[in-house]
């Protein structure tokens, strides 16, 4: 048993909640008072001036999250229908990043954003259906290992990145075999 040190109210205090370092109060009105007086939250309908939404957002600039945020957020969202118009706001924004600046999109690191815009989805459909769902090279068909490829490579001909004659389709084994597939593009 232990004794609330707000009220002195006589509650039980469970070992999970002393292994935390909590268990001094019996209740959450008792941990802040503010909670007695009918308010339903801290600060709720007090609004920030302009100027502290201000100084809020520069502090927030640049700022990156740590890994284990990360993990903890893609965690929460997966699974989270996104909505249409939310998609095409991504789109738009990954579009303007690439039109902005297309060499940068296709240095190593940054090579996913072009991927996953609308426009290169669809490219890729189109050419998935031009070549049939199969290998262009062997024939396989088996859609869960089948791949787009640039015939001419990303990294030298940004211009054709979503020009469907530059692209075929191909499975992973035929994929890695290619000489402009990976290293080869960059340096050949």
């Amino acid at each position: 048993m232990g004794k609330c040190k707000t009220c002195g109210k006589e509650f039980i205090i469970y070992p999970s909640v002393t292994k935390k370092g909590r268990g001094i109060f019996c209740s959450k009105g008792c941990v802040t008072p503010k909670w007695n007086t009918g308010l339903k939250g801290f600060r709720k309908g007090v609004k920030h001036t302009e100027e502290t939404k201000e100084k809020m957002r520069r502090i927030a600039t640049g700022r990156r999250h740590s890994e284990e945020t990360k993990e903890k957020l893609s965690k929460h969202f997966k699974g989270c229908k996104i909505s249409p118009e939310t998609k095409k706001k991504i789109s738009e924004t990954l579009r303007a990043k690439f039109v902005k600046n297309p060499d940068n999109v296709l240095r190593r690191k940054n090579r996913g954003v072009l991927s996953r815009t609308i426009e290169y989805r669809l490219w890729r459909r189109k050419v998935f259906e031009r070549d049939n769902f199969k290998c262009v090279i062997c024939g396989d068909f088996e859609v869960n290992r089948l791949t787009v490829d640039h015939k001419k490579p990303l990294c030298k001909y940004p211009e054709l990145a979503l020009d469907v004659e530059n692209g075929r389709t191909l499975c992973a084994r035929c994929h890695v075999k290619l000489e402009t597939n990976g290293k080869g593009a960059w340096n050949g």
